[in-house]
This record gives structure tokens, sequence and C-alpha cells, in this order.
């Protein structure tokens, strides 16, 4: 099994991070109700989530683009 190359986790990191900033961005905007069994999760568990995926998935971003000179 061949291990993933370090600029290949960075690429990855930055679309899972996108995606969970974006599902929780959408249940925060669009207040979706979440339950995990008998516990419902309060929005400001999203709001939270929205700051930090979003702060890292564009950290992520801005790292991946500028090791490839996009940016």
């Amino acid at each position: 099994m061949e291990l993933l190359e370090h600029e290949q986790v960075e690429v990855l990191s930055a679309v899972i991070f996108t995606i969970v900033f974006a599902g929780h961005a959408l249940r925060a905007v669009m207040g979706w109700s979440l339950q995990s069994g008998p516990h419902n999760i309060p929005m400001s568990v999203s709001w939270i989530a929205v700051v930090v995926a979003g702060v890292l998935a564009y950290s992520f971003w801005r790292k991946v683009l500028n090791e490839y000179g996009i940016i």
C-alpha cells in the first residue's frame, strides 16, 4: 500500500474541512435541527464548527495554492 504524499494530504485536508464548513454553515443558516441519539445538538455547535472548519479550510487552501504557485 502506497502512502499519500505530503501535498496530497494537504489537498485532502482542505477538501474535507471545506465540506465540514459547508455542512455546518448550511445547518446554521437554514436552521436545521440535529439529533444524536436522545441528544439534541445546539445550533451554537454548528456556529463554532463554521469558524473552526472555515479557518482550517482557508489555511490549507492557502498553503496548497501557494505551494503550486497559484497565489
